[in-house]
């Protein structure tokens, strides 16, 4: 899967009624389901609606801006029900598990792709379109919007399966007011950080000196997504080799170790 190509606003549109864009790490990806067959996805008479289900959540509005200009340059209609995004899990799964038909084009978030992949419940973007290339310069995210049906694991050499739709990173947010008020250079390094959090809750400037995600009762997936940067810039990962399939647990290492201890320090900044 080498060869690549612009994503005109036309040639998505053209493919958005089969396939999908979606979010990840705290984001919903947007697949294609296996409720009908892929050619009548490419060449469906305007008659007939595609449905999606959608997640309430602060891009919805301009994702239903995209889907006017989908239906204006197609033809086609949409009909869309929004669901609390914690719920659109389980309106999704039991309209597949249950093949009721319901959905044709479905939003996943990153930790539901693999699952829904290997149940066969995405139709593969070659199925609808054998000359699609993935886009020049659209974000990857490590791969999540491809399966490799032999290692069955999510992976950048696996065959395409959606489109990414949001993609949430990480960012260090600071006070530039507090920083410039107590000399505080801005941090390079995670002692750094911790360091200046120290000195402006000592400073009474503020009253937390970090805030990170770290309860595990209500934070849950959540806790992984703060705490994988960490983990990635101390050298540590998950696994052995995931992307060939070498799920062998590699977290209980010293690299793994330090990034939670500085996870650790850096939650109990917070609240």
């Amino acid at each position: 899967m080498s060869h690549s190509e612009p994503l005109s606003r036309r040639r998505f549109l053209g493919l958005s009624a089969g396939v999908a864009a979606g979010a990840f790490a705290g984001g919903p990806l947007l697949h294609s389901s296996k409720t009908f067959s892929a050619p009548n996805i490419i060449g469906r008479a305007k008659r007939v609606p595609i449905n999606v289900p959608i997640p309430s959540a602060p891009f919805t509005t301009a994702l239903q801006k995209v889907i006017g200009d989908y239906e204006k340059a197609t033809g086609n209609t949409v009909n869309t029900s929004a669901y609390p995004f914690a719920s659109l899990l389980t309106e999704e799964v039991d309209a597949m598990v249950h093949n009721s038909g319901a959905y044709d084009v479905l939003f996943i978030n990153t930790e539901w792709a693999g699952e829904f992949y290997h149940r066969g419940w995405i139709v593969p973007i070659a199925e609808l379109d054998s000359s699609f290339r993935w886009p020049r310069g659209l974000i990857e995210y490590g791969g999540v919007c491809r399966w490799d049906h032999v290692h069955k694991v999510t992976s950048l050499t696996g065959a395409p399966m959606s489109l990414p739709l949001v993609g949430n990173i990480q960012l260090i947010f600071y006070r530039k007011d507090i920083y410039h008020d107590l000399g505080l250079k801005i941090p390079t390094t995670w002692p750094e950080v911790v360091a200046n959090g120290r000195k402006a809750m000592a400073a009474k400037a503020i009253r937390y000196g970090y805030a990170i995600r770290g309860q595990a009762d209500i934070g849950g997936y959540a806790n992984t997504f703060d705490f994988g940067g960490i983990l990635g810039s101390y050298g540590g990962k998950w696994f052995v080799d995931a992307e060939k399939g070498d799920f062998t647990p590699a977290i209980n290492n010293a690299q793994a170790v330090a990034a939670m201890e500085e996870w650790l320090t850096l939650a109990r900044l917070g609240p």
